[in-house]
């Protein structure tokens, strides 16, 4: 199928999906949060901003875009959905030396994507965004920090190449020449686990033959 048959959305289609995506949720109840909702939510936000990262200058109706985002998100639901995956951001980063650094990066700079694009922040219901956000991004990057020496380095090649420089936490590795044997071993750790507890068993069960 050609481009031209199947053309990509333009930043006001994307804009339009989103709230309408924040319309829907904002109707629910906080019992009916649910994190895949705010992952595809932040997907859409992702699309955007390579959009917006071509186009060099914010276009004309973006302000209006911002502050109808922001009454959206402030609903409970909404909310509570950002809450959870800031938290589960926070749950990947915890497991930064091992294998849940690149998930972390990835989710913390989705977030911080939508906190830079779409919200308006002179409108008075982005205070409860801005809670949400400090009650968990100032743990998030501090447990980065903190890992630093131990976390596994996301090879180059493999950042997204949406992410922008400014993002640091991609960098945060302190043993970038980490050998590719102790990151295989970090990153899989779960597997050897399950090796090296299935050769205890096999050497126990000979021992008891």
């Amino acid at each position: 199928m050609t481009d031209e048959n199947n053309p990509k959305p333009s930043i006001k289609e994307i804009e339009n999906r989103i709230l309408s995506h924040l319309e829907e949720r904002a109707r629910l109840s906080m019992e009916r949060a649910h994190v895949s909702e705010a992952s595809a939510l932040v997907n859409q936000i992702i699309e955007l901003h390579q959009l917006l990262s071509k186009e060099g200058e914010p276009p004309k109706g973006i302000k209006d875009f911002q502050t109808r985002f922001t009454e959206l998100i402030a609903h409970e639901c909404c909310l509570a959905e950002l809450s959870i995956y800031l938290f589960d951001c926070l749950c990947y980063a915890q497991q930064s030396p091992y294998d849940g650094f690149e998930q972390a990066c990835w989710m913390r700079s989705a977030a911080q994507l939508l906190y830079d694009i779409c919200i308006d922040w002179d409108h008075p219901d982005s205070t409860a965004v801005r809670e949400v956000y400090e009650e968990h991004i100032e743990e998030i990057d501090e447990t980065f920090r903190n890992f630093a020496w131990e976390i596994p380095p996301v090879l180059e090649e493999d950042f997204p190449d949406w992410v922008p420089e400014s993002h640091w936490w991609w960098n945060v590795p302190i043993r970038k020449d980490m050998s590719p044997e102790e990151r295989d071993r970090r990153i899989n750790f779960a597997f050897y686990d399950a090796m090296g507890f299935l050769e205890e068993k096999k050497k126990r069960d000979k021992k008891d033959e």
